[in-house]
């Protein structure tokens, strides 16, 4: 019995270590924690595309052309390729002013870039300021004026740190060209940001100028919107006076108005080759003498219209003249053909000078104009014979005999800050000047003492002004007898001719 008890206990702890499920001794498993699993990390948000747009509406404070450099030529993509002055950018009336132009775009942004394309004598963009949903001017850069000359077409580009916590419905240039004296031409602006919603409220336009009457001495006024139509004035430039009282106006676009005593057309005198015709002349012959700087030429009329000769090309050389000359053109008592011309020397300098011609053409020699008359933009020979050179920025006209012996300077008292543009002489020698400030004309006895003044001057030359009113005129002439004289005014959306008497 032993024997068999001693085997059933072996067979019972057999059982039982079998049924703890492994050896003797031996510990458990350690149980293995479960790897945590990390969140998936969040989307990452679809980008806000940002909205590049070119202006659909524009307007400015003055053209120097319609539709050709006007404010809607800034409109659009940019369609100047080189430059150079063309017709397809905008540009100002005059080339020495304080300019705004507004951009309108079709969708409101949260802004963030702006754009300017510049395609002439960049970069004289002295603010730029964005036109909230309100109709608010708010500033984001200001500079003073510069000439870029690489590269160019220029474009300036003002990026914002972040986008506008508000809606940008526009753009605002001011252009100050006071500082180069030279017209800036902007082919397009483009305004990018985040596409908004909302509506928008436009600045109000300009103020139509306030009624006044005509002042006295007041006589007629012809003219009306600016433009190319047949009926129609575009830039008025200088003007004269002949022995028949009639007048003639320069028009850049339509060449030579002749007018009578009474405001009517007579006719209108042009050439196939003749471009930008800035003044005119009638010399002792009774031809008409232009200077048109679009062709580089001096072009010569009878009193009828009939072409007699022209002359001239660009360059540097004699008779030839600057990208923007001739300037203008007077005629002395023995038919010598004076033609102001702004050029450079042998060495690139920039220079003024006077140069002589027959009436034929031939050239007879030149003269330089000294450098502090930087600003000659006039000229016409007095009843004494000698050339009366005008001074816009030194408010002075400067006495040269016919060999450019500088002899005197005369009316700077009277003319101090008004910036004289024109020049024309009655039989006795008293003299009448179309001004900027205050707009108006002038009349000067021959040693440079005030006469007399005409005019009102008028802001706002979007809208028509009252009659004997002046924006910003740029020619005057008087009859020989001193009866009547007469003023050519442009703003870029209208354009007047003027006839009164001094009240003395």
């Amino acid at each position: 019995m032993g024997k068999i008890t001693r085997c059933g206990l072996l067979i019972v702890l057999v059982a039982m270590l079998s049924a703890c499920g492994g050896k003797a001794g031996t510990p458990p498993p350690t149980a293995v924690p479960p790897t945590p699993t990390s969140p998936p990390p969040p989307p990452t948000p679809t980008p806000i595309p940002a909205l590049r747009q070119w202006a659909v509406e524009a307007f400015a404070t003055s053209e120097y052309d319609n539709p050709d450099w006007s404010a809607r030529q800034a409109t659009g993509a940019p369609d100047t390729a080189e430059c150079v002055d063309a017709t397809t950018a905008w540009a100002s009336a005059q080339s020495d002013t304080v300019e705004q132009l507004d951009l309108y775009y079709e969708t409101p942004v949260y802004a963030t870039e702006i754009n300017i394309y510049q395609t002439y004598n960049p970069d004289q963009v002295a603010e730029i300021a964005l036109i909230d949903a309100e109709g608010n001017f708010v500033p984001v850069l200001t500079q003073e004026p510069h000439y870029e000359a690489e590269p160019c077409p220029y474009v300036l580009t003002v990026q914002l740190d972040e986008p506008t916590d508000y809606l940008v419905q526009g753009v605002r240039l001011t252009v100050d060209q006071s500082v180069l004296q030279t017209w800036n031409e902007i082919d397009a602006v483009e305004l990018v940001g985040i596409a908004g919603e909302g509506e928008v409220v436009r600045p109000a336009p300009p103020p139509t100028p306030t009624p006044f009457p005509p002042p006295e001495g007041f006589l007629w006024r012809i003219g009306g919107e600016q433009g190319i139509g047949a009926d129609q004035f575009a830039y008025l430039g200088g003007m004269d006076a002949d022995v028949n009282n009639l007048i003639y106006v320069a028009d850049n676009t339509h060449g030579i108005w002749a007018l009578d005593t009474d405001g009517n057309v007579v006719n209108r005198i042009d050439h196939g080759e003749m471009s930008n015709p800035t003044d005119v002349k009638v010399g002792p012959d009774g031809n008409l003498y232009v200077a048109a700087w679009g062709s580089n030429q001096v072009f010569v009329f009878t009193p009828g219209g009939a072409p007699i000769a022209r002359w001239g090309e660009p360059g540097t050389g004699e008779g030839q003249f600057g990208d923007f000359g001739p300037d203008a053109v007077a005629v002395g008592l023995d038919g010598t053909v004076y033609v102001l011309d702004s050029n450079e020397d042998e060495s690139g300098n920039e220079i003024t000078r006077v140069q002589k011609f027959t009436a034929d053409g031939i050239f007879l020699g030149a003269f330089l104009i000294p450098e502090e008359f930087l600003g000659a933009t006039a000229m016409n020979v007095g009843p004494d014979g000698n050339l009366y050179v005008v001074d816009w920025i030194g408010d002075e006209i400067v006495k040269f005999d016919t060999d450019g012996n500088i002899l005197g300077r005369i009316g700077g008292t009277a003319l101090a800050g008004a910036g004289p543009q024109s020049l024309d002489f009655d039989a006795e020698g008293n003299m009448v000047l179309a001004v900027w400030s205050p707009a108006g004309v002038v009349e000067l006895d021959p040693t440079g003492n005030l006469l007399a003044w005409f005019g009102v001057a008028v802001g706002g030359g979007s809208q028509p002004w009252p009659e004997g009113g002046f924006y910003s005129p740029s020619g005057a002439a008087i009859l020989l007898d001193g009866s009547r004289a007469f003023a050519s005014d442009s703003s870029g959306d209208h354009a007047y001719i003027t006839a009164f008497q001094f009240e003395r």
